[in-house]
């Protein structure tokens, strides 16, 4: 018995509501261009309760009326929306394109007055070969006609053109002007050029002629053909000639060759070429070129590295360092007469205060005449004699040291502090006094002799008392004149 397989249909519904995987559905439905119908249906994906996910059109009448099948094929229907079908030897009557239509051997634009664009993709290049304007006329031959109809005589041009060849020739007329070389060791050329730049006319002249110089003195001539021009240049002018070109320059001055320098604006001032120097100003005094200057005022200060003679008078009104040795071969003056060195016999002389803030030490005698003050120790080894009063308030803080050599002091000696002695003391006036009201002789001796060579030993004063704080040896007599007193 045969078996009969029939497949979902509808002539009431486009695609099916339902359809399980692999199933095929066909609607008989008249297609109005949105509903589905005349269309051939299969079933494909995941069914959800008997309902495949995607149901896929795979033909039916829709498609197949829109291929254009009547008579023999070969010819395009215009007129609907179809399929074309091939003439038995696979052509077509005619193609269209946008507003392109490819009929036999014709490409023609439908759209009136359309334009046909050929244009290559990238650097791709169009290639039509064969091209005629015409039946029988080339595009060469068209081409060629019209640039040759073109080029025509002129004034200056003859243009002549070959219609077998497609070629023009185009030369200059004659000028007249005789073909050759013109010019020579001896001669040279002469031209006239017209208008268009072409020569009318050539020739030649001599070049035999002179030149004709003149300096600020002498006059000479120079000629082209067998003299030299030489330009000479008198210390400090240099001259060079290189490629065609004169140089003259000036060397730089020296100081024993002339030439340019230039000038400090600092130091001179050039006006229309006269040189003048300026003045110079030294602390406060101003030292003019040319003139004489008997002194310097307002240094601050004067360094001298090398020998200087003063043959004068040097006055110094402010401070004065000296970093080495300071010679002078005659008297050396300061303030006239309050400092003096004589250049003779070496002394010197202060006519006022010796101040010496530091230690000083004298290898021979030291005559003072006035109030010396000492800040520190004076340091002397030979004999000092000092001939005025010497204040012990002038001493300040520092100590009258004598050493073994010893000290002579003719007049009073006044000691506001301690004074220590490392030799005798040898007095030669009466008294040894002190103001104080106690005098403390010889406080730290162990021993004390006195009036070695005296006779008589006294206290001259009429009233008081003199303790002895300790034993008291008298190798002689003793004799007291008033009363006498023991306490044990």
């Amino acid at each position: 018995m045969a078996s009969t397989i029939r497949i979902k249909r509808s002539s009431t519904a486009g695609n099916p509501a339902t359809l399980a995987a692999g199933e095929l559905a066909y609607s008989g439905l008249s297609d109005n261009g949105s509903n589905g119908g005349d269309r051939l249906y299969v079933g494909l994906g995941t069914e959800t309760s008997g309902n495949a996910a995607n149901h896929i059109v795979i033909g039916g009448k829709y498609y197949t009326s829109l291929v254009d099948a009547g008579g023999a094929g070969g010819t395009l229907n215009t007129g609907a929306k179809s399929v074309p079908v091939l003439s038995a030897t696979g052509t077509i009557d005619k193609w269209l394109t946008g507003n392109l239509q490819l009929t036999g051997n014709a490409l023609s634009s439908t759209n009136t007055n359309g334009d046909i664009n050929i244009t290559p993709n990238g650097s791709g290049k169009t290639v039509i070969t064969n091209l005629y304007t015409d039946a029988v006329t080339s595009l060469t031959e068209y081409i060629q006609d019209i640039t040759g109809g073109q080029i025509v005589d002129s004034t200056e041009l003859d243009a002549t053109y070959d219609d077998t060849t497609g070629t023009t020739s185009i030369i200059l007329k004659t000028t007249g002007v005789t073909a050759g070389t013109y010019g020579s060791a001896t001669a040279i050329p002469t031209f006239t050029v017209d208008s268009k730049g072409r020569l009318s006319s050539a020739g030649t002249i001599s070049v035999a002629t002179n030149l004709s110089i003149a300096g600020d003195s002498g006059v000479d001539t120079v000629s082209l053909l067998t003299d030299t021009l030489t330009f000479v240049g008198t210390d400090p002018i240099d001259t060079t000639i290189t490629n065609n070109t004169v140089t003259i320059s000036a060397k730089d001055a020296t100081t024993t060759t002339k030439g340019v320098a230039s000038f400090d604006t600092n130091n001179f001032t050039v006006t229309a070429g006269a040189v003048s120097a300026k003045t110079i100003t030294l602390g406060s005094s101003t030292l003019t070129l040319g003139s004489t200057t008997s002194s310097l005022s307002g240094l601050t200060s004067l360094g001298v590295t090398g020998n200087t003679t003063v043959g004068g008078t040097l006055a110094v009104t402010g401070s004065a360092t000296l970093s080495s040795t300071l010679s002078v071969a005659g008297d050396f003056a300061v303030n006239t007469n309050k400092f003096t060195v004589s250049s003779a016999s070496g002394n010197t002389t202060v006519g006022g205060t010796l101040a010496v803030t530091g230690a000083t030490t004298l290898s021979n005698t030291l005559g003072v005449s006035g109030a010396t003050t000492l800040s520190s120790t004076l340091g002397v080894t030979g004999v000092s004699t000092i001939t005025n009063n010497t204040d012990a308030t002038a001493l300040g803080t520092g100590a009258l040291v004598v050493s073994a050599g010893g000290a002579s002091i003719n007049n009073q000696l006044r000691v506001g502090g301690n004074t220590t002695l490392t030799g005798d003391l040898e007095v030669s006036g009466g008294d040894l006094t002190s103001t104080a009201g106690t005098f403390n002789l010889l406080a730290s001796s162990s021993t004390v002799n006195i009036a070695a060579a005296g006779t008589t030993v006294q206290s001259s004063a009429s009233t008081g008392t003199t303790t002895v704080r300790n034993n008291l040896t008298i190798g002689g007599n003793l004799t007291v004149s008033g009363s006498t007193t023991y306490v044990n």
